[in-house]
C-alpha cells in the first residue's frame, strides 16, 4: 500500500501558480544574463574585482550594497543577503568568484 499524502485542490493550484511564476522570472533573468554576456566589454573577473574592492578574494553583501549605492540603486540589504545566501556554495556568507559566475553568466547558450 502506498502511503501518499494528498494535496488539496487549493494547495495544488497555489503550487502550480508558484511554479509558473518562478519559471517566468527565471526566463527573464536568463535573458538579462545573455544580454550582459554578449557585451564586448563585459569581463566577469573585472566586475568581480570591482565589487571586491579590498581584494579579499570574495564578495560580501556589504560589497554588493556599496556597489549598488555607488550606481544609484538602493536595494534593501535583506534582498542582497538573500541573493548571497542563494548563490553561496559553502554557506560562509561570501561569494567566491565561482559563486559570482553563477549569478552573472547565462546557464545555457542562446
Amino acid at each position: 500500500a502506498c502511503n501518499q499524502k494528498m494535496l488539496s485542490l487549493e494547495t495544488e493550484s497555489r503550487l502550480a501558480k508558484l511554479l509558473v511564476a518562478t519559471g517566468e522570472v527565471e526566463k527573464k533573468v536568463e535573458i538579462v544574463r545573455q544580454v550582459l554576456a554578449e557585451q564586448s566589454l563585459f569581463e566577469p573577473y573585472a566586475v568581480f574585482q570591482r565589487l571586491d574592492r579590498d581584494t579579499k578574494g570574495y564578495i560580501t553583501s556589504k560589497d554588493i550594497s556599496l556597489f549598488m549605492k555607488s550606481n544609484a540603486a538602493e536595494v534593501p540589504i535583506a534582498n542582497i543577503r538573500t541573493l548571497v545566501k542563494f548563490f553561496d556554495s559553502n554557506m560562509d556568507n561570501k561569494l567566491s568568484y565561482t559563486d559570482f559566475l553563477q549569478i552573472v553568466l547565462p546557464t545555457c547558450n542562446p
